[in-house]
């Protein structure tokens, strides 16, 4: 019943914006006696003293409940809407900034109409720049600090290790993790250290080891790798029958790794990983995480990638999201959701939801994509999230910058826009 009521009210919604966007286009294309001040600005006069410019933030300081309350409407989006903005783009008015930029100074500060209409509301974060993820690449804001997390292929965890060392150090590393795990007792083995091997292309040392002193069952398989002064740890956890297909697994993966610029993009087979380029095909699966953040901001995404089954619709995103705000209770009645659809996205289906999550102190904007895999590592399962925080009720002594709502859906719809597949990845 509710979610009826609320289909029913966004329907409305979008009829009466529909009307009023063709009452705008009305009176814009004729004079109009209650729109004839729209053709003027208004002339502020010189600033009070002590005032550095007309800035909403600016006035604030001095009246901090007026800033309140303009903070909270939609008046002060009237710039940054996104319905405004593209409208203007396509068909620039100078009718229209009598209302969304009033003030004389302001046309000062946003330069010419060509600036006016092609500058980014936040430089830095609408201009992108793209990165690598796996197999795909995506666009990210350019000021966005980038960085990818832990990968599995077939299971085996890579992790970059840092700092870097000569020769001489990691072979002083090898040695030195050899006698720590011999001299780990085991209650009826003797030592857990069960096996050494040197990895092919002189690339570093393998270990078969037990976990705990009680275990007979399970064998840790692990890899310290070193190629072009880049380090890498190699992990797996295998039954004992399986030790032998992991060695080799790992043999596999170690000959694969090399050393890989953040900025760069491969046009060979292969997945990007952290500070790393992994030229192989798994067998069955794999995985990978990252993520990028504007800290100043209170902005940031995660990003994962896996080999995985099409999910049930039980698990799938949105049914899960409404069962989570169907057991919020009270809470739930402050949820604003923006979006929940089924979309298309690189020729396979998925699903969007974005909304707006109240706090105490705090509303979070969240928005998620999941795009769902066939079970092989070509077609894997994409999840993205995207996160940005802005204070309610605006604090105008706090002089940190948020994300407006408008803004931070406009970003979103850019990272969406982009993923797609690199070529030459598979």
């Amino acid at each position: 019943m509710i979610r009826e009521t609320r289909a029913k009210r966004r329907r409305v919604d979008a009829k009466c914006l529909a009307s009023a966007c063709g009452v705008l286009l009305l009176l814009a294309s004729c004079t109009h006696p209650l729109f004839a001040q729209g053709l003027r600005r208004v002339d502020e006069g010189p600033l009070p003293r002590g005032v550095q410019s007309w800035s909403a933030r600016e006035c604030g300081e001095c009246h901090a409940k007026a800033y309140d309350r303009w903070a909270e409407s939609r008046h002060s989006a009237a710039w940054t809407n996104r319905l405004f903005r593209t409208s203007f783009e396509v068909e620039p008015s100078e009718w229209c900034l009598g209302c969304h930029t009033p003030l004389s100074a302001q046309r000062a500060e946003l330069g010419q109409r060509r600036a006016l209409r092609f500058e980014p509301m936040m430089p830095g974060l609408t201009t992108m720049k793209t990165v690598c993820f796996g197999r795909y690449l995506l666009d990210v804001p350019r000021k966005a600090e980038f960085a990818l997390g832990f990968a599995k292929s077939d299971a085996i965890r890579i992790e970059s290790v840092a700092p870097r060392s000569t020769d001489a150090e990691f072979r002083e590393k090898l040695a030195a993790r050899e006698i720590e795990l011999r001299a780990l007792r085991h209650d009826t083995e003797g030592t857990r250290l069960r096996g050494v091997s040197e990895l092919p292309g002189n690339r570093g040392r393998m270990f078969l080891y037990r976990e705990d002193a009680g275990d007979r069952r399970m064998t840790i398989v692990e890899a310290l790798v070193r190629h072009d002064s880049a380090e890498w740890l190699l992990r797996f956890q295998a039954s004992d029958r399986d030790v032998s297909d992991v060695k080799r697994d790992m043999e596999e993966v170690a000959a694969s790794l090399s050393v890989r610029a953040m900025a760069d993009i491969p046009v060979d087979p292969g997945v990007c990983i952290r500070d790393s380029f992994l030229m192989r095909s798994p067998h069955e699966v794999e995985e990978f995480a990252g993520g990028a953040k504007v800290e100043e901001l209170s902005w940031s995404l995660s990003l994962r990638s896996e080999t995985s089954k099409p999910y049930k619709q039980s698990e799938q995103m949105l049914t899960r999201m409404a069962d989570s705000i169907g057991m919020a209770g009270g809470f739930a009645s402050g949820i604003k959701v923006l979006r929940k659809r089924e979309i298309m996205l690189d020729g396979r289906k998925g699903q969007e939801h974005v909304a707006l999550f109240p706090g105490e102190h705090v509303v979070s904007f969240d928005a998620r994509l999941e795009l769902y895999g066939d079970g092989t590592y070509k077609v894997p399962t994409l999840k993205v999230e995207m996160e940005a925080n802005r204070l309610a009720p605006p604090d105008s002594k706090d002089k940190r910058v948020f994300l407006s709502d408008d803004e931070a859906l406009e970003v979103w719809d850019l990272v969406l826009r982009n993923i797609r597949p690199r070529t030459g990845a598979f």
